[in-house]
């Protein structure tokens, strides 16, 4: 044998190391987020709503600034409904007119001096006058928008003085008592998504660790992302929670 044997076994022996570590890691499946099963959500207000006015008016007062808490139906914005007063007052004044007609045609029918044709016109015109009180009495209502739950203003959308049209967006609020998370998840998770089900979380904002609990699953995928969306209930203290806050979310 010639002095390059043991250089050649040598370097035989490197490549088949080489190769055996090249097959190890071949071997060797890839861990993604999906593999641990770990997912982005975003945390959001179990109740929260655009109040918009219903009547076009003007802004006459905003009573409960941005960032400030409210109770259930508390007065938040207040608008200039002079015209809707003045209307209630001529419903007003036309129904107390058409009930004395209607007493004066009933003392009447009494003395058989009225027709049973002029008092039933006369019951009419009061119906009447009644639905026109209960349409000016609705739409003065509909001046003072008042809060649908406890809560905080989130963002205010108009300013005083200015003039509003019907359904235009006037203040968001929500209620901060409690959050849900919501995430997207692949359609892979499906066969171990259930309602009821308890999930770990982390709030990135606050640097938290609780728990949620799955409330709701969407019964449609969706057909380009193949994703499914999900809501839980989050659980344990919320004080230092806000709106929009996300996290990661992994299953058990």
């Amino acid at each position: 044998m010639s002095h390059a044997d043991p250089f050649v076994r040598n370097a035989l022996s490197g490549l088949a190391l080489l190769l055996l570590m090249a097959s190890g890691h071949a071997q060797t499946p890839v861990t993604s987020g999906m593999d641990r099963q770990e997912i982005r959500a975003q945390l959001r207000p179990v109740r929260y709503t655009t109040l918009s006015a219903e009547i076009g008016a003007v802004v006459q007062s905003i009573l409960v600034k941005e960032g400030h808490r409210f109770a259930a139906g508390t007065p938040l914005i207040k608008l200039d409904c002079g015209l809707h007063d003045a209307q209630r007052a001529k419903s007003v004044a036309e129904l107390a007119g058409a009930q004395r007609s209607l007493e004066a045609n009933q003392r009447l029918a009494e003395l058989n001096a009225a027709g049973l044709m002029e008092l039933d016109l006369a019951k009419n015109a009061v119906e009447k006058s009644q639905a026109e009180l209960r349409i000016s009495e609705t739409q003065l209502s509909k001046c003072e928008i008042k809060a649908p739950f406890a809560g905080i203003v989130a963002e205010q959308r108009i300013r005083e003085q200015q003039y509003v049209q019907p359904g235009t967006p006037l203040v968001d609020v929500l209620d901060d008592s409690g959050y849900e998370l919501e995430f997207l998840a692949p359609s892979t998770w499906l066969s171990r998504l259930r309602v009821g089900m308890v999930v770990r979380v982390s709030i990135d904002e606050v640097r938290r660790n609780g728990m949620a609990r799955i409330a709701r699953i969407s019964p449609r995928i969706d057909p380009v992302s193949q994703s499914i969306k999900v809501t839980a209930n989050l659980e344990g203290p919320m004080s230092d929670l806000k709106a929009g806050m996300s996290g990661r979310l992994q299953l058990p």
